[in-house]
This record gives C-alpha cells, sequence and structure tokens, in this order.
C-alpha cells in the first residue's frame, strides 16, 4: 500500500506527534509499504521565515488572533497546492493518514478528485491546544471559527475513521461532532514506542552520568519536557522545596530536558527558594540521545495539569522512560491516569500538588524494593501494550476495514 502521512506543522520537530510520525514512516515501511510524508517543514525556508513567521510577528502586534489566523490560512493554502500537484504528478496514495485537523480539511477538498481513503489521527484538542500555547483566544472569533474546521473534520463523511489516543480525547471528539455516530467510528490507540531503541542500555551507570555532567552519587529525577504551562514543569520545583529539611534532600538532583516560555518562571522559584544547586537545565536534547537520559535517571516526572480544557494524553516520554525500566511519577489526568496503573507500572498523584507529589518521591527514593518492582511492571507494560509492532498492526487492520480485529483499552 502507499501512504501519505501529513501535517501542517513541521516535521520532523521536538513534540509527541513528531515522534509518531516518525515511528509509523518506520513500521510501516518496515512491512513493505511505500510511505511519503507533508508538512511544512516541505516549504522553502526564505518562504516560512519571510512570508509565513514575519507577518506572523507583525500581526500580533495588533491581536495574537491576527498572527495565528495568517499562520493556519497561509499554511493551508500552501499545503494545498503541494498536496495537490504532489498526488498529481507524482504519487497515488490509498491512504492518507491526517495528524491534525487542517490538513484533514486539505484532504477532503480534493479527495473526490483522486478517491484515496482519509485517515485521522488526533493526538489532542485543535484550539483548545493553541490556546493553552497562547496563540488565541479560544472564545475569540477565530477561535470559533477552527473550533467550527474541528467539528466540520470529525463529522465529515469522506472521514473514514478517526483514531485517538486515549479516551478523553475520543469523548471530545464525539461531543465537538454532536452526534453518536462518530463514536462507531472513533478507536483509541494509546502512544507507542520502538521498545528496541529504548530500554536498560547495560552501560556504565557512572560512565553516562560523567557524559551529561551530572554528579554520579546523586538521585536523579528527570523531566523531560517542553517547558510550557500544560506540562507543569514548576511543580517539580515546588515539591522540591516541600521536601526541605528531610533526609532526601541533600541527595536529590532535579534535571530538566527542554526548552518553553516557562523557563524565565521556573528560574525566578528556583532563586527564590535557594535551589540553584540543586536544579540542572540541559535545554532542547536530540531525540536520539533522550535514551541515555532516561537510563541514568532515577525516576521519571510527568507533572501535567489542565490547560485551558488541554490534558496530556498517553504521554509519549512517560511510555520511554516506562520501557528504559524507570518509575514514573505523573499527574492524574488525562491519558496518563490510562497508561499508568497506580503501585503497580508507576505512581499517579493529584495536578497541581506540590505535596502530593513530593510524597510520591519519597516514597520512590526510600522504598528500593518496591521501586525495582515498580520498573519491571512499567517494561513489561510497554512491551505487551505499546510497541511499535503491535500498533502498527492495529493502525493496518484500521486501514483495511478490519477494526473489529481491535480491542479498545477500558
Amino acid at each position: 500500500m502507499k501512504f501519505l502521512l501529513f501535517t501542517v506543522f513541521d516535521f520532523p520537530h521536538s513534540g509527541g506527534m513528531s515522534t509518531h510520525m516518525g515511528l509509523m514512516r518506520k513500521g510501516l515501511t518496515d512491512r513493505q509499504n511505500e510511505v511519503d510524508t507533508l508538512s511544512v517543514s516541505n516549504l522553502s525556508i526564505l518562504m516560512r521565515k519571510i512570508v509565513l513567521s514575519l507577518p506572523c510577528k507583525l500581526l500580533n502586534l495588533i491581536n495574537k488572533d491576527l498572527g495565528t489566523l495568517w499562520v493556519y490560512g497561509f499554511t493551508e493554502v500552501m499545503l494545498s497546492i503541494l498536496f495537490f500537484f504532489s498526488i498529481l504528478f507524482r504519487q497515488k496514495y490509498n491512504v492518507i493518514n491526517c495528524q491534525d485537523i487542517l490538513a484533514a480539511r486539505i484532504a477532503i477538498r480534493f479527495q473526490r478528485i483522486f478517491n484515496y481513503k482519509i485517515y485521522l489521527t488526533a493526538h489532542g484538542y485543535f484550539v483548545l491546544q493553541a490556546a493553552s500555547d497562547g496563540c488565541l483566544n479560544k472564545d475569540g472569533f477565530v477561535g470559533k471559527l477552527y473550533l467550527r474546521f474541528e467539528k466540520n473534520v470529525y463529522s465529515h463523511p469522506k472521514v473514514e475513521s478517526i483514531i485517538t489516543v486515549d479516551s478523553r480525547i475520543k469523548q471530545y471528539i464525539v461531543d465537538m461532532a454532536g452526534h453518536q455516530g462518530v463514536y462507531s467510528k472513533t478507536t483509541i490507540l494509546k502512544n507507542f514506542i520502538d521498545i528496541d531503541a529504548f530500554k536498560q542500555n547495560g552501560l556504565d551507570g557512572g560512565w553516562l552520568r560523567g557524559k551529561w555532567n551530572l554528579p554520579k552519587e546523586k538521585f536523579i529525577m528527570l523531566s523531560t519536557r517542553r517547558l510550557v504551562p500544560k506540562n507543569g514543569v514548576v511543580y517539580p520545583i515546588l515539591a522540591l522545596n516541600e521536601l526541605r529539611g528531610t533526609k532526601e534532600f541533600d541527595n536529590i538532583l532535579l534535571v530538566y530536558a527542554g526548552n518553553g516560555q516557562e523557563k524565565s518562571k521556573m528560574e525566578e522559584l528556583i532563586k527564590l527558594h535557594k535551589l540553584e544547586d540543586k536544579v540542572v537545565f540541559l535545554g532542547d536534547v536530540n531525540h536520539k540521545e533522550i535514551a541515555e537520559l532516561y537510563n541514568v535517571c532515577d525516576v521519571i516526572l510527568v507533572p501535567s495539569v489542565n490547560s485551558e480544557g488541554v490534558e496530556e494524553a498517553t504521554s509519549i516520554s512517560a511510555i520511554e522512560g516506562m520501557a528504559c525500566n524507570k518509575v514514573v511519577i505523573a499527574s492524574e489526568i488525562g491519558g496518563l491516569k490510562e497508561l499508568i496503573k497506580h503501585t503497580y507500572n508507576g505512581l499517579l498523584v493529584k495536578e497541581k500538588d506540590a505535596k502530593d507529589l513530593a510524597d510520591a518521591i519519597v516514597t520512590v527514593y526510600s522504598d528500593e524494593a518496591n521501586r525495582k518492582l515498580l520498573e519491571i511492571n512499567a517494561r513489561k507494560t510497554v512491551e505487551e501494550e505499546l510497541s511499535l509492532d503491535k500498533r502498527i498492526k492495529e493502525y493496518l487492520d484500521i486501514f483495511s476495514g478490519k477494526k473489529s480485529n481491535i480491542t479498545e483499552p477500558r
């Protein structure tokens, strides 16, 4: 079969959707399928910087909604042209797997001409995500316009099937579409990873820590997150302060791998609580090197919060950490509470609750035997439920009209 993986966002980039697309391409190609990708990255650098980004920045000075409207509108027009001519002159696809609603709008526009099948993978909440990132006001004109576009895509008859990564997103789509018919064509397939790329690597932990300039003797808490509000990245700092005066405090180091708008706020908190020697910022880390970081840490923190109605899905970074036999402490929201079985393969804590997070850290730190059991079960969960091989087979069943072969998580 011939597939096009299609998004209006950058590919590749740092983020779960890009990781998902890369894994889909690998998994489908390994099974002798032909796979292409199309994204805004296919536009020239000159066009992206001058025609796309510069007007956006100028319009943002007037109103951020106008800047976002320009980016969405211009990107949709330019990718519509690329999409049309790439199919007309280069390739005929059996399946267009869209990764967002704007890509789906483009695919729907030309479906009658080229007669391909459209499948949408919904990674989150399109407009609410933009609002959470500070790109638009969901109650403004642009927000309402794109909410209407979302509804039209989810309920459009030319979209054969919708795949979501957790049950909350599925319910959001059904509610948005406004009729239960969408429920039957929407399938939950949790995020997944390449379990051969993420595992205990067997290398000397002290040597690896030296490579990353991390102390060999410390208990390292790792957060591989974009530093944005919805990821709750301030709460590990607040939890660390809650531990002040305990026996665990002196031996703990908090490490962040990622960048984003919250960094200045985090640095202010660190300074306020005099935690400068307890927190390390590594900045953006190449995804190919992330597995090394998982292997040098002792626990992984995913303290996500509800932001503008957006909740963390089945976090790929959490799954990667679990695959490396690490305990994940995560907020009890969204897809995280479907991924983590509390006290079996990880720990769940209340969102925005630094004290609860601190208590969970102490639990993992102080009980090594229980930590080892959680680590074993974490890897077992990923191997049995969240592997690339298993998930690609399920995607191919959906693309082939065999959805009945799939058992959704409950």
